[in-house]
C-alpha cells in the first residue's frame, strides 16, 4: 500500500501528518496564482486527493489469490489488482 502514498520525509517519520497538513495548506491558500501556478496547485492538490483514496481503497481489498511473498511481479499485480477493485 505504499505505493499509493504521498511519499514524506523519511528523516521525520513520526511527523507525517504534520508534513501533509502542511503542503495541504501551503497549496489551499488563496491568493493572486500565475496560470503556470495554479495549475501545479490544483495538480497537487489532486494527486493528494487520489492518493488518499487509492490508500482506502487497497486498504479494504480481499483477495481471492495467493500472491507469492517477496515476488516483484506478485506484488505489482496485486497492486493492479486492488486499483481494478476499487474501481468496480
Amino acid at each position: 500500500m505504499g505505493a499509493f502514498s504521498y511519499q514524506t520525509d523519511s528523516k521525520y517519520r513520526n511527523d507525517r501528518d504534520s508534513q501533509l497538513r502542511t503542503l495541504k495548506n501551503i497549496y489551499a491558500q488563496a491568493g493572486h496564482w500565475s496560470p503556470y501556478d495554479q495549475l501545479t496547485r490544483r495538480g497537487i492538490m489532486a494527486a493528494l486527493s487520489g492518493s488518499d483514496e487509492l490508500m482506502r481503497v487497497a486498504s479494504s481489498y480481499q483477495t481471492p489469490v495467493t500472491y507469492t511473498a517477496n515476488n516483484g511481479l506478485a506484488n505489482q499485480l496485486k497492486m493492479v489488482a486492488q486499483v481494478i477493485a476499487g474501481n468496480s
